[in-house]
This record gives structure tokens, sequence and C-alpha cells, in this order.
């Protein structure tokens, strides 16, 4: 019996089991399994670690099969040789997600259309770019829509570059950029008022200045965590609430000046009366943290007891 007769519910399933690199070997058989394996791959080429070890031309084929990938994530041993192939393959390519070098940054800023980037690194050991790289390739002429920065150590010259070459920002995550201060942020936030998600989780340099121009430049704002930003108070919380009308969920674990448990999340919802929704959470973290003191007395009692 032939694979190919198989209903296409039950080949989408089997294909599922299937690496990327053995998806291309396969597409390459006929119409029918092109169009299956296309369809899962979908539009996000992940490079971490299949295709760490292909040469260019192979990757070159990959990407002439695939032509829908908007999404690259790439690992640590990519070269630059592979960068230039996407680049000149994917015409599609929206976003970028990895920790590239400054040349691999400089490479990728001659793409026009990329209006997405997620970068990460381990570490000063690990972190392979610089601020000169990051501001080399914002200073090339792109719309960009979402910057991600996570567990970086870039500095306020980064902050700088993306005020004078971003404005268009819907989306913003600097996670664990402890480098970064009140300044920078508010300087980004208030070249960006179409920002409708704000992550600033881990930067515990950050203070209630952050959120209040937050509150004051970010009219379309939807999301906000600020878990971890331990220097923020209920005053910075109260000027969300009154200024922020879209503003449906504050994620703000660790913020100890709000009373708030780690997996703390303040829903907001938009009756009458908008007091209400912040005069709920305060009470409600209050009743936590009242019942997390008893519980610990009554189990200090008992073990005192025994």
């Amino acid at each position: 019996m032939s694979l190919l007769c198989l209903p296409t519910e039950l080949l989408s399933v089997i294909l599922m089991a299937c690496c990327t690199i053995d998806l291309v070997a396969t597409s390459q058989v006929c119409k029918t399994l092109r169009f299956l394996c296309t369809h899962l791959v979908g539009v996000h080429l992940d490079c971490q670690q299949e295709f760490n070890h292909i040469p260019p031309s192979g990757l070159k084929t990959i990407c002439e099969i695939f032509v829908h990938i908007t999404d690259v994530s790439f690992g640590a041993a990519f070269g630059d040789a592979h960068f230039k192939v996407i680049l000149l393959h994917c015409p599609n390519l929206k976003h970028f997600k990895g920790n590239p070098t400054d040349d691999q940054l400089e490479i990728m800023a001659s793409h026009q259309g990329v209006d997405a980037i997620t970068l990460h690194d381990g570490g000063p050991s690990i972190n392979k770019f610089s601020d000169v790289g990051l501001a080399c390739f914002l200073g090339h002429p792109h719309v960009m829509r979402c910057i991600r920065l996570l567990h970086t150590t870039l500095t306020s010259v980064t902050a700088q570059s993306i005020v004078a070459h971003c404005t268009q920002l819907t989306e913003l995550t600097l996670v664990s950029c402890y480098s970064l201060f009140d300044n920078d942020v508010v300087s980004i936030v208030n070249r960006n008022p179409k920002l409708n998600l704000i992550t600033l989780k881990g930067c515990g340099n950050l203070t209630d200045a952050t959120v209040l121009s937050i509150a004051g430049s970010c009219p379309n704002l939807v999301g906000l965590d600020i878990s971890e930003c331990w220097r923020i108070t209920e005053v910075a919380i109260a000027a969300l609430n009154r200024c922020s009308k879209l503003l449906l969920t504050i994620k703000c674990a660790d913020c100890f000046h709000l009373l708030s448990f780690p997996s703390t999340t303040l829903t907001l919802t938009h009756d009458w009366n908008p007091c209400w929704r912040l005069w709920s959470f305060h009470a409600r973290n209050r009743f936590h943290f009242l019942l997390h003191n008893v519980v610990q007395c009554a189990v200090h009692c008992l073990f005192r007891h025994l």
C-alpha cells in the first residue's frame, strides 16, 4: 500500500514526527508531499540545532522550498555565509531570533524587510553582540515594530540608538537588562506612543518614574509586565489605573511594595467605577498576605508543641 493512499490528516500526523531536514527530502518526492511538508514547517525556521552543520548550499535548497518563511531562529554555530543565504532566498523574512555577532547584525541590516528582532545571551562570556553592533543594525532604514532584548548586558547606548531610529514600535521587551535605568526606558517610551505590549521583567533599576511615563505616553497599552521590578510601588499602579483605558493585564510578580506573590497577575475589568479595579486588587493581595502569615504562625506553633 502506497503512503500516498492514506488520508491527508493521517499523513500529516506521520510527517509531524520528522525533523525539518527529513521534511526537505520528503518534499521533493511529489507535489502532495511538498504541500504537506511546507504546511508543517509553516513560517518559522528553527536553525538552532538542526542546521548548524549544514553547508550554505544545503540551506539554500531549504529556503527555496519553504518560501513562506518569515521567522528564523539561529544558534551559536550559525555562520556569516548562512546569514547571507537566508537573506538572499527568504524574501518574506520579518523576524530574527538569536545571539548574533556584530558582523552578523551588519549582514542582517541589509535586509530592509525585517521589522522584529529578538536578541539574547547567556552572560558576558557568551554575549556575541555589542551596543555598537545593534546601533549599526538599527541605523539602517528599517521600520521596526518589535524589539526584544533578553538577558543582555547592553547599556544606555542601545537605548539611545532605539530612540534615534525607532518611532513605530508596538512591542518592547526588556528582560533582565540590569544596565538600563529609568531615563533609558522613559526616552524609548516617549518616542513610541504606539506601544501596546511592554515587558520590563527583571529590570531591577527601574522605579515609578518609568511606569508613570508609560501611563502618560502609551494610550494603546494592553499588557504590561513589571515582574521583579522591586522598586515599583502602588503609586505607579494607581497612575496606570487612571490613565491607561485599554490596559487589561499587569504582571507584577515579586514586586514587594505591592504585597504580591510570584504568580500575581492583575487582570483589569473595565466597569463603571475604575477605582474598583485597583481596590479589589489590593484587597485580594492583602488578604493573601494575611493568610500567608496566619499559616506560617500556625505551622510555627505546631512545631513548637511537637
